[in-house]
């Protein structure tokens, strides 16, 4: 018996290693594929630069963020971009009379060791553009500026396109305050939508 594999069904069979659902197939392939993936995170943590100009103070941040790459066996190399929004738990009084809730805008590179099921990233914060919310006293809205932050990522594929996330953001505002710079951190958990590929 002779069996002819046509070439619309060698196409079918090579192509499921480009599967965009998650599957197995996907994960056990040595093909480059797409992967992206939107989150929404709830976190806490402190900014300030530790002075009496801007002693630390308690802050809540959320950020929403979007990734898109390849991923090659289990490594997937990205661009990620974060918008974030973020208020001032302390009262404003307690910190000399100052207020740091504003919203930021950052993007960079990022790096991930994936297995199919779960996955621990690094984003590399190249640019990060922070406006605060307050004006001050001449009336503008101060902006803060950093390169070289980080964020630490672990994703839990929940079911089908949809994972826990927890992150962990350190990262220090080169321009910033005249007498040192502004620093802040965060930790916090979200959800990710994800082709998981």
């Amino acid at each position: 018996m002779i069996i002819i594999l046509t070439e619309t069904a060698f196409a079918r069979k090579t192509f499921t290693g480009y599967s965009f659902n998650g599957a197995p197939s996907a994960q056990n392939s040595n093909s480059k594929v797409f992967s992206a993936g939107f989150s929404v995170i709830a976190s806490k943590g402190t900014m300030g630069n530790g002075l009496t100009d801007a002693p630390d103070r308690d802050m809540y941040f959320y950020p929403a963020q979007l990734f898109m790459g390849i991923r090659f066996w289990k490594i997937r190399v990205s661009a990620m971009a974060e918008y974030m929004q973020s208020s001032q738990i302390t009262d404003a009084a307690e910190v000399a009379n100052t207020n740091v809730g504003g919203t930021g805008i950052a993007f960079g590179p990022r790096l991930d060791y994936y297995n199919g099921r779960q996955s621990l990233g690094v984003f590399y914060r190249a640019s990060h553009s922070y406006q605060l919310e307050k004006t001050d006293i001449n009336n503008t809205k101060q902006e803060y500026i950093a390169e070289g932050g980080y964020t630490v990522q672990y994703i839990h594929r929940l079911r089908g396109k949809l994972g826990l996330v927890l992150d962990y953001t350190q990262e220090e505002f080169t321009e910033s305050l005249s007498t040192a710079p502004v620093k802040w951190n965060r930790a916090g958990i979200g959800l990710v939508f994800s082709n998981f590929d």
